[in-house]
């Protein structure tokens, strides 16, 4: 879904639009909310250490692998190994 989109919906029910309108103009479009904001990434690859994928998991309600992949991510990006 277009992010433009996304912010269309929102200003359409903030100017009046009611539920049954917004149903009829957008029903059956798919959106997806990441769970995963990119500043709490940015906080999780900041804390991380290497050791602390549990407690950052426990921190910010994320499984083990979902932390281990946003670091993999962070790290591809700068061209790093997850043993660095």
């Amino acid at each position: 879904m277009d992010k433009n989109l996304l912010e269309h919906i929102c200003e359409s029910y903030k100017n009046g639009m009611s539920w049954e309108k917004i149903y009829k103009t957008y029903g059956g479009v798919s959106i997806y909310i990441p769970k995963v904001s990119p500043n709490a990434k940015e906080h999780i690859v900041q804390e991380f250490n290497g050791y602390n994928a549990a407690f950052l998991a426990h921190k910010y309600n994320l499984s083990e692998n979902t932390i281990r992949e946003i670091i993999r991510e962070a790290r591809k990006r700068e061209g790093k190994s997850m043993e660095e």
